[in-house]
């Protein structure tokens, strides 16, 4: 079969598009139209309302924040800032005492049957709240200050109808975010 020469390709191309345009037009003006329409989008499906345990463990998280706080303040420190958002996540408590800012997680559970909340506080976790703070601390500009920093964790086990437990562990894990410090 013989090539055809790029002319002939391009007259070709010229009298489909002229035939369609005309076609197009044919039908406009019999009221109908050819056009495609983009496909209509699903909407998004909306997610379902939380149920009642998710719900609890939200509740538990900032009731556990909240005891956080007390008990940190009944220890001297200072708070800075409370769940401080970032694309990457959230910094549940950043605080301050003596020359020392601590950025704490705080790690709440009803019960330690499924283990130690503080235990929860994985290494890509840890990477995360290391990454958090180092954005803090520069756009806070403390790196110029003479401070200290350190990574804490919170645990706390609250049964329901009790008083919870609190455990602090300072330094628990420093900016390798290798492995937790953390030793029962």
């Amino acid at each position: 079969m013989k090539k055809r020469s790029w002319w002939h390709r391009f007259r070709e191309t010229l009298r489909t598009a002229w035939r369609d345009i005309s076609r197009e037009w044919d039908q406009r003006q019999a009221g109908e139209s050819s056009r495609r329409t983009a496909p209509k989008r699903k909407p998004k499906a909306k997610s379902p309302p939380l149920d009642e345990e998710m719900r609890e463990k939200d509740i538990l998280g900032r009731n556990g924040e909240d005891e956080a706080v007390r008990f940190l303040k009944t220890q001297g420190y200072r708070i800075l800032e409370r769940n401080l958002k970032f694309k990457m996540g959230e910094l549940d408590i950043i605080a301050m005492k003596d020359d020392c800012v601590a950025f704490i997680e705080v790690k709440t559970r009803s019960t330690d049957e499924s283990g130690l909340p503080f235990e929860a506080v994985t290494p890509p976790k840890m990477r995360r709240i290391v990454t958090m703070a180092e954005l803090y601390i520069r756009r806070k500009k403390l790196a110029d200050r003479e401070l200290s920093f350190r990574f804490d964790i919170i645990s706390i086990v609250w049964p329901k109808g009790e008083l919870p437990q609190i455990e602090h562990y300072e330094n628990a894990f420093d900016a390798n975010a290798k492995y937790p410090r953390v030793v029962k």
